[in-house]
Parts: C-alpha cells; structure tokens; sequence
C-alpha cells in the first residue's frame, strides 16, 4: 500500500523563452495504491476493491491500536490491473483518486509542524458485542491541539460485519473534551444498518461548540431490540488539520 501527493503546476514561460517555467495553481492530487493477492470470492476483498462509485479507504500500516498513524480518504477508484487466477487467489493492484474539490485537497494535506501524519487511528479494527451506549480509550492529540479553533476534524468509518439480531441500528459519534471528563459530540455518522459499509464526516471548527478539543474518544451504541447476538466488525480513524 503506498499513496502520493502531487501538487498541480501550470507551463507559465513564453514563446521564445529559454527556459521552462512552471507555477503551482492551488490543486492537489491524491492517489493511493494497494498491490498484493486477493481472494475472487463473492463479497471478498477483490469485489470490494471493484465497487463503482466513491469509496472509503482507510489504513494503518504502523500496526491495529488506537493512537498509531492511520491514513483515510474518500474516491473511487481509477483503474484496476491483475494478472491470471490461480486458485483462489491472483495478484491486483488497484489505484484510487481523491473524491475532493481543491479547498478539501489542501485542507487534508496540509498539516501542523507538530505533527506530520495524515492522522490517528481512533478507534482499531475489532468485533464488539456491547449493547452501548459504550465509550472507548481517549485518545490525548497533545498540547498543539488545544482549543483548535480553524480546520477541521476529518472521521472515517468503516463497518466490514454487523450482526444486530433484530435491532435497528448501531450508531458511532466521536466526541472530543478539553479535559479527558466532559465530552460533547463531534462527528456523528449516519447510523449503519447493513455491511459492509463506510463513510467520511468532516466537522468544521466554526460550528458549536466554535472549536476542536485536544482529546477524542469514540462512542456506539446498539439501538433498538434486545437481541442478545449482536456484534459489530469495525474501525475508525480521525484526521485533524489547520488552516
């Protein structure tokens, strides 16, 4: 797996100049790569990876624990290259674009001094079984992130198993705090009913409540029924910039 970031220049030299000239024009591009041998089965990851339309992409390569350097954009992918089955398994690569306008591309990429990641695993990939409402581990972003009050806040979810035994829904809300005791909503993603299934939520730091604390933690919670067998497959990440 492996991505690039490409910002976007324009020939600016004149006929008869000597030489080339080139001048950014604000854009960015973004394209991911993910390479290895995948299974051809119905609903695996091959069929995942050809889905038409925007999808969610979202890794770690640093390892599954919440606090690790995590990397998450929304696109669809741009073309797909693969070589003779066998077996089960064949090799393929497919490459993804960023879904983004240029104001989002610069907002995703460009990221505080402090801290040159593209953002934080919040939440690592696990099965749950709890009926919630259930919060998970803090996670302390430091003391460059008090107060936040340009940017944004940028949350992937991504929902791969949901068994909810006659329930209705689980529903995932990132909430931050300025003290690791009190903490509001900041990001609520559209309640999940089927998998698999995931989505990007962006929170602007000029809506209530005006800023972007320093410590998030993830909260779900199992709505409707009483089923005893439910569980959820899933992981979340949080991106956090300055503008």
């Amino acid at each position: 797996m492996s991505h690039k970031i490409e910002q976007v220049l324009e020939q600016t030299d004149g006929l008869g100049d000597a030489d080339e000239e080139y001048s950014p024009v604000g854009e960015y591009l973004w394209e991911a790569s993910i390479e290895g041998f995948y299974n051809t089965g119905a609903g695996l990851a091959q069929e995942g990876l050809e889905l038409t339309g925007d999808q969610v992409l979202m890794y770690s390569l640093a390892g599954n624990t919440i606090g690790l350097p995590f990397t998450g954009i929304e696109g669809p992918h741009g073309s797909i290259s693969t070589l003779p089955e066998r077996g089960k398994f064949h090799r393929m690569r497919a490459n993804f674009k960023a879904a983004l306008g240029p104001v989002d591309q610069a907002r995703d990429i460009i990221l505080p001094a402090a801290l040159p990641i593209r953002g934080w695993v919040q939440a690592p990939y696990a099965t749950v079984t709890d009926v919630g409402p259930t919060n998970l581990a803090t996670l302390d972003w430091g003391a460059g992130f008090v107060d936040q009050e340009t940017g944004a806040a940028y949350g992937f979810l991504g929902v791969s198993a949901l068994v909810l035994d006659g329930g209705a829904d689980i529903l995932f809300t990132i909430q931050d705090s300025n003290n690791d005791i009190a903490y509001v909503d900041l990001i609520v993603f559209t309640a999940v009913a089927a998998a698999a299934t995931g989505e990007r939520v962006v929170a602007l730091a000029a809506v209530a409540p005006g800023d972007i604390e320093r410590y998030t933690q993830l909260m779900y919670e199992f709505r409707g029924g009483a089923g005893a067998l439910r569980s959820c497959t899933f992981a979340v990440g949080l991106v956090r910039s300055f503008q």
